[in-house]
C-alpha cells in the first residue's frame, strides 16, 4: 500500500491597497457624489476601513476600501 503525504499551504490576503498609493476618494450623500484624488496612509484589504489624505486639501479622512484604486468615505 502506498501513501502520499503532501504540504498544504493557506494562502494569506494580499493587501488590496498598500499606503503611500494614489487613489480615488469617493463621498456619497444622498443622490450626490463627489470625487477627489488621495493618498492612502494605511495598507488594506477590500472592505477594510482605513486612514486615508486628500492630496488636494491635505484633509486627513478615513474611507472603506472598495478595490485596489478607490476608497468610500465613511463617517
Amino acid at each position: 500500500m502506498s501513501m502520499v503525504t503532501g504540504v498544504q499551504t493557506c494562502a494569506l490576503p494580499i493587501s488590496a491597497m498598500q499606503a503611500g498609493t494614489t487613489i480615488r476618494i469617493l463621498a456619497r450623500i444622498g443622490n450626490v457624489s463627489a470625487s477627489a484624488p488621495g493618498e492612502a496612509t494605511q495598507s488594506g484589504r477590500v472592505g477594510d476601513v482605513i486612514r486615508v489624505r486628500n492630496t488636494t486639501t491635505r484633509r486627513a479622512l478615513r474611507g472603506r476600501i472598495l478595490d485596489g484604486h478607490s476608497v468610500e468615505v465613511v463617517r
